[in-house]
């Protein structure tokens, strides 16, 4: 079995075309696509303190995170994935060679 975990920020957020308020985040759309060309199941990670609409606010806040070597807790834990064989994650890393367009 095959699993996509992934974060994903609908709001302001970064596309071809600047920043523009998205109702899906792009990390989502990714997801989706995964899952309907493999099948996985999906995981969405959320955090319990959600980051905020703004874009520049809500990467300051992430940047921060990162300096701090943070690890937010989470609304939902997986408890179990030894059933999965292939996990998805970091999904920009899997897709930069192939520079998708998103919409």
């Amino acid at each position: 079995m095959e699993l996509v975990a992934y974060f994903s920020r609908a709001g302001e957020n970064y596309t071809n075309q600047g920043i523009v308020n998205l109702k899906v985040g792009n990390t989502e759309v990714v997801a989706q696509k995964i899952h309907d060309l493999t099948g996985a199941d999906l995981f969405r990670i959320e955090t319990v303190n959600e980051y905020p609409n703004n874009y520049d606010e809500a990467t300051a806040v992430a940047q921060r995170k990162q300096r701090e070597n943070a690890r937010p807790k989470l609304k939902h834990y997986l408890e179990d994935v030894s059933k999965y064989d292939t996990m998805y994650s970091k999904l920009w890393h899997i897709l930069k060679k192939n520079k998708p367009r998103l919409e």
